[in-house]
């Protein structure tokens, strides 16, 4: 084991650095490479933070991904959203954290004491569909 680790030291320990231009906007071009070599970096920070495309992005209104469902599209071809890089060096840990997050919520949601506003009551009527939903939405609050 500790001559592989070696080996990989004396392999790929003598590499160059990544040498990356990070992404600039001249007109309407959104990546320039490096003059170094073929590497190249997106400055995903930026683009998160562009106006253009976002509208007041350092707004915190998560209402925006409702609204158009083709913005949350993270692995198809939306480039103006990564939030878990792209190719061949995307996040691997994305099924496991899509599958996560209900439990994740429900757990946080767990640690609160919830209680009714003051002067609402349980409804208990329900409304017709494919899903059976409550008639009227329940209003809760934490107090904690």
């Amino acid at each position: 084991m500790k001559e592989v680790v070696c080996d990989q030291d004396k392999i790929f320990g003598n590499r160059d650095t990544l040498v990356a231009a990070l992404i600039t906007t001249y007109g309407c071009i959104d990546i320039v490479f490096s003059p170094y070599g073929p590497y190249w970096k997106l400055n995903v920070g930026a683009m998160h933070k562009d106006p253009d495309l976002w509208g007041n992005p350092l707004e915190f209104r998560p209402e925006r991904f409702l609204n158009d469902p083709n913005l949350f599209d993270y692995r198809g071809n939306n480039l103006h959203y990564l939030p878990f890089g792209s190719g061949r060096r995307i996040c691997t840990g994305i099924p496991l954290a899509e599958k996560m997050l209900m439990h994740v919520v429900a757990s946080l949601m767990h640690c609160f004491k919830w209680e009714f506003p003051p002067g609402q009551a349980l409804d208990f009527f329900d409304k017709f569909g494919i899903v059976v939903k409550k008639k009227e939405s329940i209003g809760c609050y934490t107090n904690s």
